[in-house]
């Protein structure tokens, strides 16, 4: 199932040298990303969806498109979740 996340965020870590770590309730991710590859991410999911944390016990991955957060356990690919999420956009219009 394919869902909208709205708890999930990117959140700044660091003092000296500045990364963004993928958060969501109580789960982080493994890694953080600088801030060229952040603004690279950004720009990728303004019109792509990009696969931002994957959780392997759960099988739960989730999904950055512009501008929000979606996680998933069916092991979609990045076509399915613009499906949904462009689906999701025309019925709120």
């Amino acid at each position: 199932m394919l869902k909208r996340d709205k708890k999930a965020e990117f959140l700044e870590i660091g003092i000296v040298s500045m990364k963004y770590q993928f958060t969501t309730e109580k789960k982080f991710s493994k890694s953080s990303l600088s801030k060229s590859k952040y603004m690279k991410l950004l720009e990728l999911q303004s019109s792509d969806p990009v696969k931002v944390m994957a959780e392997e016990d759960t099988s739960k991955n989730w999904w950055m498109f512009q501008d929000e957060f979606f996680v998933e356990d069916e092991d979609l690919n990045a076509d399915d979740v613009k499906a949904f999420a462009l689906k999701g956009t025309r019925k709120k219009k």
